[in-house]
Order: C-alpha cells, then structure tokens, then sequence
C-alpha cells in the first residue's frame, strides 16, 4: 500500500499517511462468525452471529475495492469513484461496491467482471442484506404474505361495485421477515462471495496457489 504525503508551503503541517489495510481483518472475522452461527440452533444468538458475519463479509469487499481505488484512481478522480460520479458513474445498474470492483479489475487487469453473472448476483445479494441491516425499515424488514389481487364485486341490485378483503385466504406465496433471512447460510454465501473475488484477483496478479489456504468456502 502507498505512503501519502501532502504538504502547502503557506503554513499548514505536512502530513504523511501510512494506511493500514483492514481487508484481511474482517475477512478473519466474518468467517469466525460464520462458524458460530452455523454451530447454533436459530434464536438471538444465531441471528447475532450471521448478522456480523454479513456485515463483515460486505466490510471486506468494501475495504478491498476502496483500497485499491486509492492505488489506481488518480487523487483528483478518487472522490468521483468513492462516490460514483462522472467518469466513475458507469456500470449502471450496480450497487456502489459492485461498481467499483468493476471499475478497479477492468483497470488493473482489464478483466470484466461482470462476465461472471452468478458472482456480481452473489455481491449484489450480499449488499442487499448488507443495506437492509444498517438502513433498517420497519416495513421493508417485516415478513410478508402475498395474497390474490383485491377483487371487485358489484351488487346485482344496486350496480355499486364493493372491494372485498378475504385475510383468511391462502397466501401465494411468503417473504420471510429480515431476522429471518439472516441466517448462517446466508452468512456463509455471502462469505463465501468474498473468498470468490479474492481468488478471481489471486489469480489475476499471479499470487502463490495457497494464499487462500486458510480461508476455503463453506459448503452451504
């Protein structure tokens, strides 16, 4: 990882920064999580621990592509990819992290990322379960049961056309609640996600075949 240094001649101290990469770090963790999670019978504590493991999870995707933003963006650019701006704006349709991972393989390797549908799905899910923890919304994170449209009734008498409500029927189908999704399984895809683009860039720069030794995927 670079050292930075800025300084101004007008007054102001020079500074010399020496980043400390977290990459590793929550990639540690959030597999720790994951075991515990999958050790546990479902309740508060399972919950718990995949819901860190999913944070985690993103947290290392996140802390790899902005590290390596700020190696191969220029400084002037660097604002508009963290922030997705300009130049930095395409690929569209993609969630933040997802478009700067795009952005930094296709600089640093010219590999297309987005070749690998089932992977970019993998990030985008994760990311998704990773929103819906930290944006927490009442409605969005409820259980849902979806039932027939409302139909409308008219009075052979009258002609007036009444909306019946049936709660009793049976739903079509359900959408589990958010405590409900966050689960180890799902923790250990969205871990697994990770361990997949560390490989793809393992491969890429040519690192040694056991640099992911100590983190194989789980078998979920």
């Amino acid at each position: 990882m670079p050292v930075i240094f800025s300084a101004k001649l007008d007054g102001p101290p020079a500074v010399r920064c020496q980043p400390v990469s977290l990459v590793v770090f929550y990639l540690r963790e959030a597999r720790a999580h994951v075991s515990r999670a999958l050790e546990l019978p479902r309740g508060e504590g399972h919950f718990a621990e995949a819901m860190l493991a999913v944070v985690l999870s993103a947290l290392c995707l996140e802390a790899l592509a902005n590290e390596a933003g700020e190696e191969l963006v220029p400084a002037g650019e660097l604002t508009d990819f963290l922030k997705g701006r300009k130049a930095c704006r395409e690929p569209r349709g993609l969630g933040s992290v997802a478009r700067k991972l795009v952005i930094v393989f296709g600089k640093k390797w010219l590999h297309d990322v987005r070749s690998n549908t089932e992977l970019m799905d993998d990030i985008q899910v994760l990311f998704g379960l990773r929103n819906a923890l930290v944006h927490y919304n009442l409605g969005e994170s409820a259980a849902k049961a979806f039932l027939k449209p409302v139909p409308m009734m008219r009075d052979p008498d009258s002609g007036v056309c009444m909306t019946v409500f049936d709660f009793e029927q049976r739903a079509t189908h359900v959408e589990p609640a958010l405590v409900g999704r966050v689960e180890a399984k799902a923790a250990a895809r969205g871990y697994n996600t990770v361990v997949r683009v560390l490989k793809l860039l393992k491969e890429l720069c040519g690192a040694p075949a056991n640099a992911l030794s100590g983190h194989p995927e789980f078998l979920v």
